[in-house]
């Protein structure tokens, strides 16, 4: 018998193995960071309906249909995927932005460091709070 963990094991192999295959294709963090307007996700959602009137990318009904019920949700979950890391990235980048920005805002007299720790405290506070 098959247990839950290997269905749920295999699933999520196929899904990175997919999005593995995307970024040889050139589907790279690059490509995904030029796409901010949600067409990745949209993408994603022509594979998971079966509806290549919502394509972006200009995927065909025949490509849809040449596929799986399975393997085209496997192509949803990886585009998916590949734009929560999208937003994961820009996340990242702006935080350091900001780290730059108060950095040389001591380094330049603006604020004091006692005020930057103070800072600090704060955004991690509301960090902590948005994990709940």
């Amino acid at each position: 018998m098959i247990s839950n963990s290997n269905i749920r094991s295999r699933a999520i192999a196929d899904i990175l193995g997919e999005r593995e295959k995307q970024i040889r294709l050139g589907f790279t963090e690059h490509h995904d960071d030029d796409h901010s307007n949600g067409e990745i996700a949209s993408e994603a959602m022509a594979y998971a309906f079966n509806d290549h009137t919502i394509s972006v990318f200009g995927t065909t009904q025949e490509a849809l249909d040449g596929k799986t019920e399975r393997e085209r949700l496997v192509i949803a979950c990886a585009l998916l995927l590949a734009h929560l890391e999208r937003f994961d990235r820009a996340d990242r980048d702006a935080r350091q932005a900001r780290r730059n920005e108060l950095i040389m805002s001591v380094a330049e007299g603006e604020i004091t460091s006692d005020e930057l720790k103070a800072l600090d405290k704060v955004v991690k506070k509301r960090l902590k709070d948005l994990k709940k």
